[in-house]
């Protein structure tokens, strides 16, 4: 019987879970961004909101914890 600190053979993210792939130790932000068909904030993105918005783009956006966007 499998246990909850188990290892998972793909990773799982969800709402109430996030944990890395069998063999990984982190989560593997590309991987999600293929499944959740999301494309990921560049530097290109950020300009872009900072130039629209005429203000600098949150915190969170600069230092990548949002990493993607639909």
């Amino acid at each position: 019987m499998a246990t909850e600190s188990a290892q998972p053979k793909e990773q799982i993210v969800d709402p109430w879970t996030a944990k890395a792939g069998e063999g990984e130790k982190k989560i593997n932000y590309d991987k999600l961004i293929v499944q959740f068909g999301s494309e990921r904030i560049d530097e290109s993105l950020l300009q872009r909101i900072e130039t629209l918005s005429k203000k600098p783009a949150h915190h969170f956006l600069r230092r990548g914890i949002f990493f993607s966007h639909r």
